[in-house]
């Protein structure tokens, strides 16, 4: 099937309240180097604002993602923000075209608009915008939520960065959404009372206890945030009495000592963990964001893996690289978190992944991402998505399409 017409897209215009909007690299405003187009001081400090990026359409939170590597591993497509290294800058992983979505109608119209051109769809949910129940639509960033149950007097489960800038609809949530909180009410699946979604069909749905209770079951916790059913489009959460916190560091790094909850984590198996921890993957940290009212919860109650109730600690180690650096930099970083994950796997082999921060090369996606739950969830997909439109990376569904996702196999 060919590209739209220009037709096509004047056609979807007339339907959409937003015009549509063309995407491109942040960096582009510093190219070319004697005569920038844009401002690219403003690029310059703010590269790594998460909240500035989040009001860009079609960029990562991380920029590294926004570079594209062939299949091969031969070919890479990116816009350096350095400037001087004298190479193009290319479109990468940035989409070339995007939806300015205000409203379900909006989102209705590009999702039946990409089911009948074949377009793969990527979902961007972070942007702008008492309660025993809060409700966010999408767009709404944590710090958000959090200023508007706290003038209420209210607690909420919800994500944590440096600037706040997780969103409270969308990957947070379908990956389980953990929590500094956790402990005390649960993880975020075991804290969402409804979801409204738009699927492929264009039907915009309301999930919960008592109407399309199974797709509700599935939301929480499917592994591949809001774009592996549909588009949600808000999520109502269960808010909590307000309570002084006292506490600790949110996690405990281990470079080559423990504390008490490693204790309880490697009784048993010391040395083994003793020599994962502090040889094979480096600079582990451990995020205490389980147990407690986590472990009560029951885990088949919701979609997320149970392995992800019954897990004692969230463990996270990692490599990167910067925007401008050579294919064989990436590769090499790549190899190392290949080690990493294999370094867990054998010294935890039953256990999950949270899917927000997790490894692309598990030995089994599948069991590391949903266990037990796999099979439901992927008829519920096929229920909710009868046209395949929607596919995230090692989601729900995903081993049906080739590596690069964009036909079915």
């Amino acid at each position: 099937m060919c590209w739209p017409s220009q037709s096509d897209f004047a056609t979807l215009q007339t339907r959409l309240s937003q015009l549509l909007i063309a995407p491109t690299p942040l960096a582009a405003a510093c190219y070319p180097p004697a005569l920038p187009t844009g401002n690219c001081t403003d690029v310059q400090h703010n590269w790594f604002n998460s909240l500035w990026r989040a009001d860009h359409p079609g960029q990562m939170q991380a920029p590294n993602w926004e570079a594209y590597i062939s299949p091969n591993g031969t070919v890479l497509d990116v816009c350096p923000m350095n400037a001087t290294l004298e190479v193009n800058c290319s479109q990468g992983n940035v989409p070339v075209l995007g939806v300015d979505a205000r409203t379900p109608k909006d989102i209705q119209a590009a999702v039946k608009f990409a089911v009948k051109h074949n377009l793969r769809v990527v979902i961007k949910n972070t942007g702008r915008t008492p309660v025993a129940v809060l409700t966010v639509g999408a767009g709404v960033q944590w710090f958000e939520a959090y200023d508007a149950v706290y003038a209420h007097g209210r607690d909420i489960v919800g994500g944590v960065t440096s600037m706040g800038s997780v969103g409270s609809v969308g990957g947070w949530i379908g990956g389980g959404g953990h929590s500094i909180l956790a402990p005390k009410y649960g993880l975020g699946v075991d804290n969402a009372v409804q979801f409204t979604i738009v699927t492929s069909t264009g039907e915009h749905l309301t999930a919960n206890a008592h109407h399309n209770s199974d797709l509700y079951w599935a939301l929480r916790g499917l592994g591949g945030g809001s774009g592996t059913y549909g588009v949600v489009t808000s999520v109502s959460y269960q808010t909590h009495p307000a309570k002084p916190l006292v506490g600790g560091p949110f996690t405990a790094v281990v470079i080559s000592t423990t504390n008490s909850t490693a204790d309880k984590l490697i009784e048993g198996n010391y040395q083994r963990v003793a020599d994962t921890s502090l040889t094979q993957v480096t600079n582990a940290s451990y995020y205490l964001v389980a147990g407690g009212a986590v472990a009560k919860a029951d885990p088949d109650s919701a979609g997320i893996n149970p392995a992800r109730h019954k897990a004692l600690v969230h463990t996270v180690a990692g490599h990167g690289w910067a925007n401008d650096a050579s294919l064989e930099n990436i590769i090499s970083a790549k190899e190392k978190v290949k080690g990493f994950t294999r370094s867990l796997e054998r010294l935890s082999p039953a256990s999950g992944a949270y899917f927000n921060e997790a490894s692309l090369y598990y030995a089994d996606p599948k069991q590391t991402f949903f266990g037990p739950h796999y099979e439901k969830l992927l008829a519920i997909k096929k229920k909710y998505d009868p046209h395949d439109l929607f596919v995230v990376t090692q989601g729900v569904g995903s081993d049906e399409c080739d590596p690069s996702l964009t036909c079915r196999v």
